[in-house]
């Protein structure tokens, strides 16, 4: 230069680009400053640094690759081996950065060396019968109440008949007082005609003397007319004379009594109403019109 007083500007910059516009502030002592504007052409290579995946793949295909420092790198890891899954991405260098380490696809910047990123897998835990995974750790399955485990899964509790579910146990059903277990309900005892229900049983009604059970009920017994009662039995009433003796048969005749056992002789009364009329030994009732 023909300026004496010339000076040297050195610039360094992490990345830049052909094309790319460059302003620069100028000052001098007096704060006079001015803009310098400048078009960047790149002259010369930008060195390049290898990338290395291993068990994955570069964006747009293959494993290895090299590329310039600042430049943003995809990756996408392989799949998995059997029982494996994929876990998280890693480096041989601190300053690989990747966007998501714990995403099978990813992105990292470049860094201004050669690099080695790797996908790493891990097997995929199996838990024994009885017990689940939680996070990475094996731990017992609790199953809510009413249900119960079989093999590693909760399944409703069913109880055999005339138990019933309490909690997570089937328990005998135990019916009150006047009802009986049919299946697994309780239901009031029905007792068939001529007997009674006495606690938790049905027992033959007994009647009192001069009482006759009519279907589960007793009775005063009524005899008819002609009749009364012994014990608890109708007999017929015995033919008695007006000195209240039993009138035997007088040989074969036909002898004729009013309802309360007085003869009236051996003529077939001809006053409407009921009589009985006895033959030797057989004695019935007439009705004359």
């Amino acid at each position: 230069s023909e300026n004496d007083n010339a000076t040297t500007l050195t610039l360094e910059m992490d990345a830049v680009a052909d094309g790319d516009i460059m302003r620069i502030l100028l000052t001098d002592d007096s704060n006079n400053a001015a803009v310098i504007t400048y078009s960047v052409t790149i002259d010369g290579v930008f060195p390049q640094y290898e990338v290395t995946v291993i068990d994955g793949v570069i964006a747009g295909g293959g494993s290895t690759g090299d590329f310039n420092a600042g430049e943003l790198i995809g990756v996408t890891a392989n799949t998995p081996p059997l029982d494996h899954y994929f876990a998280y991405w890693s480096s041989n260098s601190d300053d690989v950065i990747f966007a998501n380490a714990e995403s099978a696809t990813t992105t990292f910047v470049m860094p201004a060396a050669a690099v080695e990123v790797t996908a790493n897998f891990m097997p995929v835990l199996t838990c024994p019968e009885g017990q689940e995974l939680d996070g990475n750790e094996c731990k017992a399955i609790i199953c809510p109440e009413g249900q119960k485990l079989e093999g590693s899964e909760c399944k409703a509790i069913t109880c055999p008949e005339g138990q019933k579910l309490e909690g997570s146990e089937c328990k005998a059903i135990t019916c009150p007082e006047g009802q009986k277990l049919e299946g697994s309900e309780c239901k009031a005892i029905t007792c068939p005609e001529g007997q009674k229900l006495e606690g938790s049983e049905c027992k033959a009604i007994t009647c009192p003397e001069g009482q006759k059970l009519e279907g589960s009920e007793c009775k005063a017994i009524t005899c008819s007319e002609g009749q009364k009662l012994d014990g608890n039995e109708c007999k017929a009433t015995p033919i008695l004379n007006r000195e209240n003796r039993i009138i035997g048969a007088i040989g074969v005749q036909t002898i004729y009594y009013n309802l309360k056992g007085e003869p009236l002789g051996t003529q077939k009364p001809t006053i409407p109403g009921i009589y009985i009329e006895k033959q030797g030994t057989q004695t019935k009732k007439i009705m004359i019109r």
